[in-house]
C-alpha cells in the first residue's frame, strides 16, 4: 500500500514540476514521514535511504598528504582536490 501512495505522490509532483523546484527524497521515514532531502532527478533517493553515495563528499574526501608545521605529522583535514591537498595546504 506504502509503495502505491509512493507511486501516486512522485506522479502527482512530477506533473507539475519545473527547473526551479527543489525535487525530494520522498522516502518514508522511521516517523512515516516523507524524507525532505534534496536529489538531483525525481524518483532517486538521497544518501540515506539507498541512492548514490559516490557524489556524498563525506564518501570521496580524503585525508590532506601535506605534513603540519606544527607538530611535523600528516595534517588532519579532510580533501576533495585532485592534489590531496586541504585548503591550507593548497596555497
Amino acid at each position: 500500500m506504502k509503495n502505491i501512495i509512493l507511486f501516486v505522490a512522485l506522479f502527482m509532483s512530477s506533473l507539475s514540476y519545473s527547473q526551479s523546484d527543489p525535487i525530494y527524497c520522498g522516502a518514508p521515514t522511521k516517523a512515516g514521514h516523507p524524507c525532505k532531502n534534496k536529489v538531483t532527478e525525481i524518483g532517486a533517493k538521497c544518501w540515506m535511504h539507498g541512492g548514490k553515495k559516490s557524489t556524498d563528499v563525506r564518501m570521496i574526501a580524503v585525508q590532506c598528504s601535506a605534513t603540519a608545521k606544527s607538530t611535523g605529522k600528516q595534517c588532519r583535514n579532510k580533501t576533495t582536490d585532485k592534489s590531496g591537498l586541504c585548503h591550507v595546504h593548497n596555497k
